[in-house]
């Protein structure tokens, strides 16, 4: 299943991910993107275009039915393994309807 987002993500042109399930948050996070020096403002609008992607991919895969948050992480990391400094996260919560909607900070 993780696979099928990450070939949908880099149909938007969004490749540099990688992504984690961790208890009831799905990850995808932005390492080194091109959005590093960018403002939240850019890496919510990316997010936005990410999000959908990342719903559809999980919406019928029973292990992702107790998800509640989806993250897009925004992180440098300057060697392959280090675990990185976190520039931004942009949040989708589920709402009382089962959706996912873009949590403002």
């Amino acid at each position: 299943m993780i696979n099928a987002i990450k070939f949908s993500i880099e149909e938007i042109e969004a490749s540099d991910q990688y992504f984690d399930h961790t208890g009831n948050i799905l990850t995808a996070a932005r390492v080194n993107s091109n959005l590093n020096d960018a403002n939240h403002g850019a890496c919510n609008n990316e997010a936005i275009a990410i999000a959908p992607v990342v719903i559809k991919a999980i919406e019928d895969g029973p292990e992702f039915k107790t998800i509640h948050t989806i993250r897009v992480q925004y992180l440098v990391r300057r060697k392959l393994g280090e675990k990185g400094k976190v520039l931004d996260i942009v949040d989708f919560r589920k709402d009382s309807n089962g959706k996912f909607q873009f949590h403002e900070t």
